[in-house]
């Protein structure tokens, strides 16, 4: 045995397991990013679909409810901001109901940030995944 020999042998060693290591890094990288992407996906499913023009809100003001009156009745008046009464919205909140058969709620406030950012990213329209 040479040194020649041993010190090319060393090389190779060296070679190969830089190479594994870069290939371990790689995969991991790969990895983390595959991650990200489904996390972005899944919050896509659940808010990316929502366009933020369509998401109607209303002031709503309970009114007081008699004695008589069952529990699972509530009579609320649509309101406008200084409180009073707001008749078109009223109406357009009723035809929502009649129409879906419910009323959702509105997005929290990093939801709501989230459908502003997609819509400015998106202007016209929303990827099918």
């Amino acid at each position: 045995m040479s040194w020649t020999t041993t010190g090319a042998d060393a090389a190779t060693m060296v070679t190969g397991l830089s190479a594994l290591t870069a290939v371990i890094v790689w995969s991991r990288n790969q990895l983390d990013h595959r991650n990200q992407r489904r996390l972005a996906q899944a919050r896509r499913l659940w808010n990316g679909y929502i366009d933020v023009a369509g998401i109607h809100t209303w002031r709503l003001r309970l009114v007081e409810r008699g004695a008589d009156d069952p529990p699972e009745r509530l009579i609320v008046e649509v309101v406008n901001d200084d409180g009073t009464p707001n008749t078109p919205m009223a109406h357009l909140l009723g035809q929502v109901i009649e129409s879906d058969g419910f009323v959702s709620r509105t997005p929290s406030p990093e939801q709501y940030e989230y459908l502003k950012s997609l819509r400015r990213q998106r202007p016209r329209g929303y990827p099918v995944t």
